[in-house]
């Protein structure tokens, strides 16, 4: 009879499982903070781009790809936290 009833009180409790693990996750991160990670992340990868440029060794090429696209990935995250509203977005 626990048996019986294990199984009914494990079925409720999968049922709220899943509706809670669907909700997004939203993290608590105010926009100055993400400013300044942008700014950082941009400093940080110009200036492996910059050095990548200039010294020579293997896997430098790579290196500095991969550095040039975080340089254009963190420059498009910074335009964006800085784009100012449209009228439509405001009204």
């Amino acid at each position: 009879m626990n048996d019986q009833a294990d199984q009914a009180g494990m079925g409720a409790t999968n049922k709220n499982n899943l509706s809670r693990s669907t909700k997004p996750l939203i993290l608590a991160i105010s926009g100055n903070d993400k400013k300044k990670v942008a700014k950082v992340g941009m400093t940080i990868s110009l200036g492996s781009l910059v050095l990548t440029g200039l010294m020579h060794f293997k896997g430098h090429k790579s290196l500095h790809t991969w550095s040039g696209i975080a340089l254009l990935g963190f420059s498009f995250w910074h335009h964006r936290l800085n784009k100012r509203k449209s009228k439509k977005q405001t009204v």
